[in-house]
């Protein structure tokens, strides 16, 4: 597969994976795999796996065998494993044992790790030195990182199996642990980065979504007052040099008004003037998101802690930037394409202001203060408030992928002029 000059910004998917395909042999390829991995996993002493867990994790748990199949673009990724994880919320699933394999569902071909790169692409050294930097980077946003044994030097054989958008190691490699790291840094070199919407090739009645791509957007980084502050390269080649820059004035823009050292402890000394010293938390960095090459997102922590002299322990917090849909982070919205920041008329096309509805969150709304949504004025321009989410619009609910095919409407939360947030919820219709 030849390499596009240009990346697209979405993909087609699968939920439910077809029982059954239209490729010659593959239906019986994908069910010789899973019935022999599974058979060669039932080997293990069970008694044997659970004292290893431990041994990682004192409330460790462990799954069964499981087979999990997901379909995109076209590449069917099949695993079988025995799983465990540390048994903490933000733990990672790992692998005691693990079988996998890819199949491209239009020639019904099982393919090999070098198949999914595109023709020509010099994938060896490039593959290496992501893995390199993924290994150790923190997978959570508590800042946690896979146990290493040794550094990672290379992918030997033996040593790893993979997945149409990941590698899966074994462990006691360079990890402790059997560790999956995502490919998604890698995807404008893969074949699986290519459309294709799969139609001709699955069960009719099981439904193929089309769905936005969703990827960190962050080149480099620096440091001020503790907070690491993500920006974009210029020469990013989702976005032009003038929108990087854009967006980037802005980021410092936030920082300089509200994040400086000055500026926190004026805005703690506003609550009580014994305080002398502000800290921001937890894990006060500044990101940027990309939604396909439609939307940027720019999000940060937004709490801080003001500590008295001689304090060590943290008390109350404070929100630095005020009028946020979520207190705990600051968010902001701007078109791909102009790096302007978002507006309605941006996601949806004419006509949509006549068949939105309109609520706001009322604290007070009953007697226990735990608030709702209750009925807002239309006698607001929606098309001019400040959006400060998007997920909505991007994530259909349940993960049902195409948001047009959906009756549900979505819903964009804004900010008025007089501070109030608003949930516009639209007809799918209306969607751009």
């Amino acid at each position: 597969v030849m390499k596009p000059e240009e990346m697209a910004d979405y993909y087609y998917q699968c939920n439910s994976v077809p029982k059954s395909f239209v490729a010659q042999g593959l239906n019986e390829a994908v069910a010789a795999f899973i019935a022999n991995a599974e058979e060669e996993l039932s080997r293990h002493d069970a008694e044997e796996i659970k004292n290893f867990v431990k041994s990682r994790f004192p409330w460790g748990f462990v799954y069964d065998i499981r087979t999990s199949k997901t379909l995109i673009n076209g590449y069917l990724s099949v695993v079988v494993g025995i799983r465990y994880n540390e048994g903490a919320q933000d733990s990672p699933d790992y692998y005691y044992d693990v079988r996998a394999a890819v199949f491209d569902i239009y020639t019904g071909k099982q393919l090999e790790l070098s198949d999914l790169f595109f023709d020509g692409e010099d994938f060896v050294p490039l593959l290496n030195q992501y893995l390199a930097d993924k290994a150790v980077s923190p997978y959570s946003t508590f800042g946690a990182t896979h146990d290493m044994l040794s550094s990672f030097t290379g992918l030997y054989e033996g040593e790893f199996t993979f997945t149409a958008d990941s590698i899966i190691f074994n462990r006691n490699t360079c990890f402790a642990d059997g560790v999956v790291l995502s490919l998604d840094g890698l995807l404008e070199s893969m074949v699986t980065s290519v459309p294709r919407d799969m139609e001709e090739y699955v069960d009719i009645s099981v439904p193929v979504y089309k769905k936005i791509r969703y990827m960190s957007a962050s080149e480099y980084a620096e440091e001020k007052n503790g907070i690491t502050i993500w920006y974009l390269e210029k020469e990013n080649n989702l976005l032009s040099e003038d929108v990087c820059e854009r967006v980037n004035t802005f980021i410092d823009s936030i920082y300089n008004e509200y994040f400086t050292p000055e500026k926190l402890l004026a805005s703690a000394q506003k609550i009580d003037s014994a305080y002398d010293r502000v800290v921001i938390g937890p894990f006060p960095d500044f990101h940027v998101n990309l939604y396909g090459k439609r939307f940027i997102e720019v999000r940060g922590a937004n709490l801080a802690f003001p500590l008295k002299k001689g304090e060590e322990s943290y008390g109350m917090d404070f929100t630095v930037v005020q009028g946020h849909y979520n207190t705990a982070y600051f968010a902001y919205y701007f078109n791909a394409l102009t790096g302007e920041e978002l507006r309605m008329g941006d996601l949806f096309i004419d006509g949509w202001e006549n068949e939105a509805t309109y609520s706001v969150y009322d604290e007070d709304y009953n007697q226990w203060d735990a608030g709702t949504w209750i009925a807002y004025s239309k006698a607001i321009d929606a098309g001019t408030c400040r959006i400060l989410s998007i997920s909505d619009y991007v994530n259909a609910p349940y993960n049902m992928g195409d948001m047009s095919d959906l009756e549900i409407p979505v819903t964009v939360y804004v900010s008025t002029e007089n501070g109030d947030i608003v949930a516009v919820s639209v007809p799918r219709g209306y969607i751009k």
